[in-house]
C-alpha cells in the first residue's frame, strides 16, 4: 500500500495505527505520510493535536505530516497548519513551526516570522532559529526571507535572537544561490550591522565562498582594518585563486596581500597568483 500510494487506503491505515502489534502500527504510520491526500492532511494534523505535550510519538507523526506535506501545495497547507496553530499549546506550535520549516513558501515564512515577534519566549527562540536554518530549497522569495532576518537583526529587543538575526543574514550571503549584486548588497548591510568581529568574519567568508573580481575588490579594504586584516589577505588570496585571465586588480590585490601580511604561505599563494598574471 505504502510503494504503490493507495489512496484510498487512508481509513486501513488509519485502523492500523490501533493494531496491537507494534510492527504494524508502525508501517501504517509510515504508510500513511506515503499515501495522504491533501484531504487527508487535517486529519493527520490531528493525529499530533492529540498527542499529549512532551509524548515521544510526536516525533514519529511529525516525520509523517513532514512526509505528506512536502507532496502537497505549499500555500494550502500551511492554511491548514495556520488554522491549526492559533489554538495549539505552545509544545504543539513548536511542532508545528518545524513542520512549516520543511513545507517552505512564502506563506509558511509568515507564521514562523509572527511567531518570531510573538509575547511566548520560547516560540521567540523557535521561530528565530528555524528562520536562521530555513533551507535554500524552501526559499522561492528570497527577497521575503532576507527582509524577516534583517528585521531580526536591527528591531529584535532581545539581543541574543538580535545577533541570531545577524548570523541568519550573514547565512544567505554565505550559502544561497543569488544574483551577484543582491549578495553584494547583504553583505555590505551586515557588515555595517556587525559590531563583534566574528560577525564581520563570517561576512568575508561570504564573499570569498562567491570568488568574482567584484567580491575581491570589495575585500580588499579590509586588509587595513587591524582585526580583519588577517581574515580579509585570506579570503583575497581564495578568491584570487578562482579568477581566471590577467586583470589589473587581481595583481593590485595581490601585492597588498605580500605587503600586508606576515603569513609566509599567503604571502607564497599571492606570489603565484601573479606569476600566473
Amino acid at each position: 500500500v505504502e510503494q504503490r500510494r493507495i489512496a484510498s487506503a487512508f481509513p486501513l491505515l488509519k485502523q492500523g495505527l490501533k493494531d496491537e502489534n507494534a510492527e504494524v502500527r508502525k508501517a501504517s504510520l509510515k504508510a500513511l505520510g506515503q499515501n495522504a491526500t491533501f484531504e487527508d492532511f487535517p486529519d493527520l494534523l490531528v493525529m499530533l493535536v492529540d498527542v499529549k505535550d512532551g509524548d515521544g510519538d510526536a516525533e514519529e507523526i511529525l516525520v509523517v505530516l513532514k512526509s505528506a506535506g512536502t507532496r502537497m501545495p505549499q500555500a494550502d497547507v500551511a492554511d491548514v497548519i495556520d488554522k491549526q496553530f492559533e489554538t495549539a499549546s505552545t509544545e504543539l506550535r513548536i511542532h508545528l513551526l518545524e513542520l512549516l520549516k520543511e513545507i517552505g513558501g512564502p506563506k509558511a515564512m509568515n507564521i514562523v516570522e509572527q511567531a518570531a515577534w510573538g509575547d511566548d519566549a520560547r516560540l521567540r527562540d523557535k521561530a528565530t532559529a528555524i528562520l536562521g536554518a530555513w533551507p535554500p530549497g524552501k526559499t522561492e522569495d528570497l527577497a521575503l526571507l532576507a527582509a524577516t532576518c534583517k528585521k531580526i537583526a536591527t528591531e529584535m529587543k532581545d539581543a541574543r535572537l538580535k545577533r541570531r538575526g545577524l548570523r541568519s543574514y550573514i547565512r544567505l550571503a554565505r550559502q544561497f544561490n543569488m544574483p551577484e549584486e543582491q549578495r553584494l548588497q547583504i553583505a555590505a548591510d551586515a557588515m555595517a550591522l556587525a559590531t563583534q568581529p566574528e560577525d564581520k568574519q563570517l561576512v568575508l567568508e561570504a564573499y570569498g565562498r562567491w570568488p568574482s573580481l567584484k567580491t575581491l575588490e570589495t575585500v580588499v579594504p579590509f586588509m587595513d582594518d587591524a582585526p580583519l586584516q588577517k581574515k580579509a589577505c585570506e579570503e583575497a588570496v581564495k578568491i584570487g585563486e578562482k579568477l581566471p585571465g590577467k586583470d589589473a586588480k587581481v595583481v593590485e590585490a595581490m601585492k597588498k596581500v605580500i605587503a600586508t601580511t606576515d603569513n609566509a604561505d599567503l604571502k607564497g599563494r599571492a606570489q603565484r597568483i601573479l606569476d600566473k598574471q
